[in-house]
């Protein structure tokens, strides 16, 4: 088991009354981590007065289909709970998006959860891989990659993913001013890039392409991808295993916008 984290981006000032925009972020379910989050969504969110939860996962292979659902479950649980003091008060409104790949965590609350979030949102996000995209071979990089060139990630331990601090991808409250609006000065240190600061000529990320060649994806993650099913049928579900320990979701960083 290992402690989840994500990053909480709120003010004192917003009503609680106000919904909260739970965000998964892209990487393939394979890579990325919470850090990476779009200028403009945080743009939205504080127009708005909205508490922006940016939540971390547990990355394939390592953490099976289930983990996914585990993880998208405790996410969502907590940022119905955020703010909510009194336990038989009502909990939170919520919106969840994801991009990518983090759209279909994001989808696994709708399919999954009740009450389901009372909007989703979706940016350029992969709704399913039931669709016939991720069973066609597809080749993304010049030449397939072998399995001995991601051995050392197919046995790493389970992770949460990270990203190097000067990834453009990744999120820093100096992007905004004061006002919400964008900090046209604001500059990365220029420094070497890469997913998580190490130089690997196959980055973890690498493991999108290797399983999306190999028809893997519906493999890991079929167990909780109903596909369209929910389009044809009011109510269908798909019958999930249960009773695994979840793994700990807290509050590690919490950002103030407004006070910035």
């Amino acid at each position: 088991t290992i402690p989840l984290e994500c990053d909480v981006y709120s003010s004192g000032e917003y009503p609680s009354s106000s919904p909260v925009f739970l965000y998964f972020h892209s990487g393939g379910l394979v890579s990325g981590s919470r850090e990476c989050v779009p200028p403009w969504l945080v743009q939205i969110c504080f127009k708005n007065q909205w508490v922006f939860v940016s939540a971390s996962y547990r990355k394939l292979p390592q953490a099976e289909a289930s983990g996914l659902l585990q993880d998208a479950t405790d996410a969502y649980c907590f940022a119905r709970c955020w703010g909510v003091i009194d336990e038989f008060a009502s909990k939170r409104n919520v919106i969840v998006g994801g991009s990518s790949s983090g759209f279909f965590m994001a989808s696994l609350t709708a399919h999954h959860l009740e009450p389901s979030p009372v909007a989703l949102l979706s940016i350029t996000g992969i709704t399913t891989f039931r669709h016939p995209f991720f069973s066609s071979s597809v080749l993304l990089p010049p030449e397939p990659i072998h399995e001995a060139q991601m051995s050392h990630h197919l046995s790493t331990p389970v992770s949460i993913g990270t990203t190097s601090a000067n990834n453009p991808r990744v999120f820093h409250v100096d992007k905004i001013l004061q006002d919400g609006t964008k900090n046209t000065e604001f500059a990365l240190p220029p420094l070497p890039i890469s997913d998580d600061g190490n130089c690997d000529e196959f980055p973890r990320g690498c493991l999108y392409d290797y399983y999306l060649y190999r028809n893997e994806f519906l493999n890991l993650v079929g167990e909780v991808d109903p596909g369209y099913e929910w389009a044809k049928a009011e109510g269908a579900s798909v019958d999930l295993q249960r009773g695994h320990t979840r793994p700990l979701y807290r509050v590690t960083l919490m950002k103030m916008l407004a006070s910035v």
